[in-house]
């Protein structure tokens, strides 16, 4: 059988017991993608998602409040008529609290981004070599269920919620012994609970995190997340009937997913072939001219 060497790895060979690298795999099987290179030159290899996934996140962010606006929107809702009528009525203190709800919960994300991007840097640290490559490309497919989630032509990522059900379990008893609210650092201690409440954005997300390949940018891609949940959700508790206009507006949603997926369909094809030059004919050197007496 041909054996493809990539260093000291062959494509072909058997592994041993605990020297399995997946990441070895992925650095073979893109080596062999890059030979073939089906994409063309004229491809701008310079843009790429992964070079910005802090826009990434607050896209995601974004459209996935256009998508669950039903629950999260309803949940905002709640909290706001839970709120005294004086509150109510005072639009300053009402907007006092309504930022307390999400500065929490956009606080928890970014804890969560934080732990979830210690992993991924346990992950790039064990292969520095092929890590990163490997991330790069989860990174992308991950966009693109996001994307397809969003637009509500993949629903099973919903099973990525129950990732978070244990934890959800001991927390659930503590954000009930918040309620009611009675001041906007109230409203804030809430609002970190919830934002650990099983959701498929959420925590697809939070898997996202684990790709950027450190806590610090783990943490900066939830921050981008819970930001571009923002203006969706405090207006929903801002202002009465906001959620109800947006979910008469779905096909933003739709809209908005399958950007997100084309988007992870082009960041996963510049992963998985990336700009070498094994393909091309090495360049020939300039040889010295000699000039002999005849």
């Amino acid at each position: 059988m041909p054996q493809l060497q990539y260093g000291t790895f062959r494509l072909f060979a058997p592994c041993k017991p605990l020297d399995c690298d997946f990441s070895r795999h992925f650095a073979v099987f893109r080596h062999t993608l890059t030979r073939l290179n089906p994409l063309p030159e004229t491809v701008d290899r310079s843009v790429n998602i992964w070079d910005y996934p802090f826009f990434v996140a607050f896209m995601l962010g974004l459209v996935s409040t256009l998508h669950c606006v039903g629950m999260c929107g309803g949940i905002m809702g709640m909290m706001t008529m839970s709120l005294p009528q004086p509150v109510r009525n005072a639009k300053g203190r009402l907007l006092l609290y309504t930022l307390g709800y999400n500065l929490g919960r956009v606080g928890s994300y970014v804890l969560a981004g934080l732990l979830a991007g210690l992993l991924g840097d346990a992950l790039v640290q064990d292969d520095p070599a092929g890590g990163p490559s490997l991330l790069r490309a989860l990174f992308s497919m991950l966009v693109i269920l996001m994307g397809l989630y969003l637009a509500g032509w993949f629903p099973r990522l919903t099973l990525l919620e129950h990732l978070g059900k244990p934890l959800w379990r001991l927390l659930e008893p503590l954000g009930r012994r918040l309620l009611p609210v009675h001041s906007p650092s109230q409203a804030m201690a809430f609002g970190m609970v919830w934002g650990w409440l099983p959701c498929s954005p959420v925590y697809s997300s939070l898997v996202l995190s684990l790709t950027t390949g450190s806590a610090a940018n783990g943490a900066l891609f939830m921050l981008g997340f819970g930001l571009g949940t923002l203006p969706t959700l405090v207006a929903t508790g801002y202002l009465a009937g906001f959620s109800t206009h947006l979910r008469r507006m779905r096909y933003l949603g739709q809209f908005a997913g399958t950007a997100l997926a084309i988007m992870g369909l082009v960041g996963l094809l510049l992963a998985l072939w990336p700009h070498e030059h094994g393909h091309h004919a090495p360049p020939q050197q300039d040889v010295p001219e000699h000039h002999h007496q005849l």
